[in-house]
């Protein structure tokens, strides 16, 4: 047992008060070591490091860990490693006020009048290398800080995020919440009620493609039901017959048997009318395309999805569109989907109609749509002669500064 001497020198140096077996040798140095410290039963146990953090800010496994199958998810691998985020939460003390769609001015305000948390978003735009329309592949660097806004125009009904990004980027304000790390650099899962599921592979179909206006023109025409066209010939008409023998009673002037209920055709004949007039455009089909109405199961889906109002459509290839209401998609290969499994390039569709019943659709990668949230969209509501090109074209955004 050391004296109390020793004891004295070693809390005036730093070391313990009292060292169990071993760790006598610790007194009396100035700047121990923690393996100097420690006796030769201890030398096996040491502290539990923290474990690593991946790249999307998810705790690393440990490979050793062994995960009971039963208690995998089946959506996305890194289901499980989700957190419910507070959104309201992350919007205190962002408020937006009179918001500008300049650069300068959301910068102005990232850095000034913001004072809400600051998240990690994934920016479904353009970058130096490669477009954001994956978030499994990571070499893009399309993760970008930002600050959830608390904009007035976005309430829960609408399902819209809004957000500002940290160099004051003004296009492609709006994102999902599965697109947001929080502070702690945790993903976000979905929320519970009226959110829909957000894509992690898709296609960005931009002005130039065509696809957002044939989808606002299908938007905007409600597909009309097919009128039913009169009948060309009168109904048959059957004779009064008797009740007892079933035959039919001759009446004076009647037709006979054979010839009733039949019309009776003449020859045609020139009345000098003129050609005959085109039928009726209210009992002519409608068009099978560019129109919002129901949709058909066999047919090829077409799903697109606006992120700024967080909804799906389901559309046809003649763009005959639907809202579809997508409670969750899982992409990973083979997926299971209901009682079939999808193919290597499809992701599996859950369609919700109702809390306990819903529907399954394997939906083709490149069938999978986004519609933009950025310049372009204004040129929708441009005239024609105003789409003049840029003189020079604009640059890529940079990589992000995390």
């Amino acid at each position: 047992m050391p004296s109390l001497q020793q004891l004295l020198e070693g809390i005036s140096l730093g070391g313990l008060s009292a060292a169990p077996a071993g760790r006598g040798r610790c007194l009396g140095q100035p700047h121990p070591t923690p393996e100097a410290c420690q006796g030769p039963e201890e030398l096996h146990r040491s502290v539990p490091q923290r474990r690593g953090r991946t790249s999307f800010g998810h705790v690393a496994k440990d490979p050793q860990d062994v995960e009971d199958p039963s208690k995998m998810e089946t959506g996305l691998p890194d289901d499980d490693e989700r957190k419910e985020c507070d959104l309201n939460e992350l919007k205190l003390g962002n408020q937006t006020g009179m918001w500008s769609k300049e650069r300068d001015d959301i910068k102005w305000a990232y850095d000034n009048t913001l004072k809400g948390q600051e998240v990690q978003i994934w920016w479904p735009g353009r970058t130096e290398h490669g477009e954001c329309n994956d978030l499994h592949s990571e070499d893009r660097g399309c993760w970008y800080r930002a600050k959830l806004l608390n904009d007035p125009h976005c309430t829960d009904g609408q399902r819209c995020i809004h957000f500002a990004a940290h160099d004051g980027e003004p296009t492609n304000t709006f994102t999902c919440p599965t697109w947001i790390r929080d502070p702690d650099g945790f993903g976000c899962k979905l929320p519970v009620f009226n959110w829909q599921a957000c894509p992690m592979r898709f296609k960005m179909m931009r002005v130039d493609t065509g696809i957002p206006q044939e989808f606002k023109q299908a938007l905007t025409s409600p597909c009309q039901p097919v009128a039913k066209p009169p009948h060309e010939e009168p109904e048959h008409q059957f004779p009064e017959r008797d009740p007892k023998t079933g035959e039919p009673i001759e009446k004076p002037g009647a037709a006979s048997d054979e010839a009733s209920g039949e019309a009776q055709k003449g020859k045609p004949h020139d009345d000098g009318a003129g050609p005959q007039e085109e039928k009726d455009p209210t009992l002519a089909e409608p068009p099978q395309g560019h129109c919002s109405g129901p949709t058909n199961d066999a047919d090829e889906a077409r799903m697109i999805f606006d992120v700024k109002k967080n909804t799906w459509y389901r559309c046809s290839n003649l763009m005959r569109c639907e809202p579809w209401d997508v409670r969750k998609i899982d992409d990973s290969e083979n997926a299971q989907c209901g009682s079939k499994k999808c193919g290597p390039e499809q992701q599996c569709f859950v369609h919700r109609i109702s809390a306990l019943e819903s529907t399954y659709q394997c939906v083709k990668d490149e069938e999978i749509m986004m519609l933009p949230d950025g310049d372009d969209v204004a040129k929708l509501s441009m005239p024609m002669i105003l789409w003049a090109p840029p003189v020079r074209p604009r640059p890529l955004r940079s990589k992000p500064f995390l």
